[in-house]
């Protein structure tokens, strides 16, 4: 007779809970999202956080939008003759240094604080969040200029307040074109929309 099987087997616990096939695979998926959270912090565990990715996204555009910010507005200041711009290419690669310093911070901050409750644009209720992102681009777009001329060596006068000035009204413009568009395009929209209603008899 074998011995260890007449002994009862008291001292054996089992989960039926925890016994199931896919237990084991959950402790692993557990212990790495715990792992990343805590290495990473709990906002960055959850990679398909569609603001946080946003948030990335914005940053990584930002070289290109505030070299189109910084041409548009240099483009209307040597169209009213306000100040003499210099070469296109050279407005776009200081607005694409700026925008590229500005990301770079932009980065580092959302890794060192872990939350993006700093950039939100949340404000004042009687404050529309489009008035404080404008506000917002409007100060961006002007520091992107300054650091951009600081990075080129610009150090005339004049044409640091050119570009500054540029960087200013660049965001203004966009925004006052873009919104000029939208508008003429709802109303195309809705202006079918009555033909169609119109010629169906209603």
């Amino acid at each position: 007779m074998n011995t260890y099987q007449a002994i009862p087997n008291c001292f054996e616990v089992k989960d039926t809970v925890n016994d199931s096939p896919g237990y084991f695979s959950a402790r692993v998926v557990h212990h790495r999202t715990g792992l990343y959270s805590a290495l990473f912090g709990q906002e960055h565990a959850n990679t398909s956080n569609p603001e946080h990715f946003h948030l990335l996204l914005e940053a990584a555009v930002s070289p290109a939008k505030y070299a189109v910010f910084l041409y548009i507005g240099a483009a209307l200041l040597e169209n009213t003759r306000s100040c003499s711009s210099p070469s296109s290419s050279l407005i776009i690669k200081i607005g694409a240094l700026g925008g590229m310093v500005l990301a770079l911070l932009y980065f580092t901050l959302l890794l060192r604080n872990q939350k993006t409750n700093f950039i939100s644009t949340s404000g004042p209720e009687s404050i529309s969040p489009y008035t404080i992102c404008l506000c917002k681009e409007v100060v961006y777009s002007t520091l992107a200029a300054l650091i951009g001329c600081w990075g080129y060596g610009l150090s005339a006068e004049n044409e640091v307040q050119c570009f500054i000035l540029s960087g200013a009204i660049g965001p203004m413009i966009f925004a006052a074109v873009g919104f000029a568009l939208l508008v003429t395009l709802l109303s195309a929209v809705r202006g079918i929309e009555k033909i169609q209603d119109w010629c169906a008899g209603y």
